[in-house]
């Protein structure tokens, strides 16, 4: 593995592990738009690095995760039983993907 692949999945993993910890205050505090930045910011830095590093399937993940934060002000408006599942199922679904 070359240097550079080793110094993105670190940063990578880094990224991933502040998300997660955001996603979770999120749940506390969904009205929290510095949380959702700190969020997005994780995933795009991922998102750009995939792409230049070309892995595609990766960027295709990234992306998606993009999609899904783009959700999250509004599932923010939503009442708290609604939003629960829909934050620990964004939040479910960050973990597993880092097991494919």
């Amino acid at each position: 593995m070359d240097e550079l692949t080793r110094e993105f999945l670190i940063e990578s993993q880094e990224g991933l592990d502040r998300m997660e910890r955001c996603l979770t205050e999120l749940e506390e505090r969904p009205q929290d738009a510095g949380l959702l930045g700190d969020i997005f910011r994780s995933v795009h830095t991922i998102k750009g690095t995939t792409g230049f590093l070309g892995f595609k399937r990766l960027e295709k993940l990234a992306h998606a995760g993009e999609n899904l934060l783009g959700l999250l002000p509004m599932a923010s408006s939503m009442p708290p039983r609604h939003y629960h599942r829909f934050a620990a199922t964004a939040r479910w679904s960050a973990v597993d993907s880092q097991d494919h």
